[in-house]
């Protein structure tokens, strides 16, 4: 398939390549969707036609992994989601609906996407920790809870599918956790939880758990509890 989107790749380092006024344009370069178009009908009947489970996973994170290089070097001419970079997210949309559930936790994700995805997650932050507030959860726990979201939208590092598809399932149980009747001693405990249940990997969280415990095994002995 690397012969197949070299062309397309092509095209993208023409367009960088050109002049910055040349990159102004309000259309997409018609060669880079035409290539595109083809490239998609291509790619989709060829994955649909290959039976072998390696050959098929080789064969499309590699494919995916080449359309995810071709538009962050259309990405980076300007960093912005341009026509031309919304034709190769638009494919990449397209390419991973074929089998959604075979793409590789270690497909890296395209800067323009994760460029996209700022905006939402910076603000569903806010929300959350507005909610932790309200819920009088102790702010050093506040501060571990939503570490995942600046980690991403800092992109200090590199960012993967599986770092994607994580961060979107702790999102969803952070907004179907029910405080009142959670099965836990407090709603810290109940946050700690959940937490531990995404498997939340991160010194700070495990240093914070080790503290908490020892402050209430200590408050459990004062009160004559244990």
């Amino acid at each position: 398939m690397h012969t197949d989107t070299d062309y397309l790749k092509n095209i993208a380092a023409e367009i960088a390549a050109k002049p910055n006024q040349e990159n102004q344009n309000t259309l997409p370069d018609k060669h880079l969707l035409t290539e595109a178009n083809r490239l998609q009908k291509l790619i989709t009947d060829h994955l649909l036609r290959i039976d072998n489970f390696p050959q098929r996973e080789s064969f499309y994170f590699n494919t995916l992994s080449t359309l995810v290089d071709i538009c962050d070097i259309l990405f980076e001419i300007k960093n912005i989601i341009s026509p031309d970079v919304k034709i190769l997210l638009d494919l990449l949309a397209a390419i991973k609906k074929v089998l959604p559930s075979e793409i590789s936790p270690k497909l890296k994700l395209p800067n323009a996407f994760i460029y996209l995805q700022n905006g939402p997650l910076t603000e569903s932050c806010e929300e959350h920790r507005e909610n932790f507030k309200e819920q009088e959860i102790d702010p050093k726990l506040i501060t571990i809870a939503t570490i995942a979201f600046s980690q991403f939208t800092k992109q200090k590092h590199k960012l993967y599918w599986r770092n994607f598809t994580w961060l979107k399932g702790y999102q969803e149980k952070l907004e179907t956790i029910d405080w009142e009747n959670a099965d836990c001693n407090s709603k810290n405990e109940a946050l700690m939880s959940l937490l531990i249940n995404c498997d939340f990997n991160d010194d700070r969280f495990f240093i914070y758990c080790k503290k908490y415990k020892y402050v209430y095994r200590i408050s459990c002995h004062l009160n004559f509890e244990c």
